[in-house]
């Protein structure tokens, strides 16, 4: 009895562990890519690259490469104005806080896919209460590449 106990246990254990090494967290999966704007209607290339504080959009155009930068933090709630007391201390949330340090203004976006392979949000500031969000509008899609840029 005490062997099959032992095999049993022998069994299930590794489950438990490849289970606990398959679950990332938000901030990792952000920052784990580098990701690349899905947009039909542009002929420059965004990426944007997540730190664990700042995100950088990056636009590729023929002859140089734009970078800004902006403040982040994760959190689960829709919450008030933004708090960079927050930055870099949350590791999972469902909402980004974004905000501008150059012009001051910021913006929450809503998670609504993210895996190691497609990063999908809805900016929640620009979808008016009552209203559907539009696919075509409202939603921003995100796929990682192995793009290399400077």
């Amino acid at each position: 009895m005490k062997k099959l106990l032992s095999i049993a246990f022998l069994l299930i254990v590794p489950l438990f562990i490849v289970k606990a090494e398959e679950t990332k967290s938000t901030m990792d999966l952000l920052t784990g890519q580098t990701w690349k704007l899905y947009n039909s209607y542009s002929r420059y290339n965004v990426y944007q690259l997540f730190t664990r504080d700042k995100v950088i959009d990056i636009t590729v155009t023929d002859n140089r490469n734009i970078k800004k930068e902006y403040w982040y933090y994760l959190s689960d709630t829709n919450e008030g104005p933004f708090d960079n007391s927050k930055m870099g201390k949350s590791v999972n949330g469902k909402h980004i806080y974004l905000y501008d340090p150059e012009d001051g203004w910021s913006t929450t976006m809503e998670i609504i896919e993210l895996s190691e392979e497609k990063f999908v949000y809805l900016n929640i500031i620009n979808v008016r209460e009552g209203v559907t969000p539009r696919p075509d509008i409202d939603y921003t899609i995100y796929y990682s590449t192995d793009d290399k840029i400077d």
